[in-house]
């Protein structure tokens, strides 16, 4: 038990020393070409998801406390999605954002408006607001490459901080191997 204690716990630390690094790299170098950054995280989500569907198949006659095998199938299939098209999936996201900002944007304003019948509410304020929403979003889907940029800075903070704590319960874990032993039982 305490060698698949051990393998697991390695295997996640090195995994997440992999992806902070992808990390700090979207974070410091956004403007890496986003055919570049596409392929870099379809590999790390391939590896990833493979990683965790060994882990599960490895592991079947034990208690093992999270859903390896669907996590795995996850980020398996996010990476083959992000491999065979890298460029198309940002793009299409930051136009689904920029089309959500407007349509927030818009719903403000008309809440805005209905309000100005309502004497001492902010509505002059949230009708800016409302109206600076609608051009942001105009922008975002007019100009999708920025919010691409924008997502791959905001990947990248999710990549460092997700991996700390992975790194964090990786150690925690195979410093309380004994415990956790205890946790694991047979089926």
């Amino acid at each position: 038990m305490e060698q698949i204690i051990k393998r697991i716990t390695y295997s996640g630390i090195a995994l997440s020393v992999i992806g902070l690094i992808i990390g700090l790299i979207l974070v410091i170098r956004p403007g890496t070409s986003l055919v570049t950054v596409g392929v870099i995280v379809g590999v790390y989500l391939l590896a990833h998801g493979l990683d965790l569907m060994i882990v599960a198949i490895g592991n079947r006659g034990y208690y093992v406390p999270y859903n390896a095998a669907v996590q795995g199938a996850i980020s398996f299939i996010l990476g083959l999605l992000l491999l065979k098209n890298p460029v198309s999936l940002m793009t299409l996201l930051s136009i689904v954002i920029g089309v959500w900002v407007v349509i927030t944007g818009v719903d403000h304003a008309k809440i805005a408006l209905s309000m100005k019948k309502v004497e001492g509410t902010p509505w002059l304020i949230m009708l800016v607001f409302g109206g600076i929403d609608i051009i942001i979003g105009f922008y975002i889907t007019m100009v999708p490459e920025i919010a691409s940029l924008s997502i791959i800075v905001c990947v990248g903070l999710v990549m460092i901080i997700h991996s700390i704590i992975n790194i964090s319960n990786m150690i925690l874990i195979k410093k309380n191997c004994k415990e956790m032993e205890e946790l694991i039982k047979e089926l």
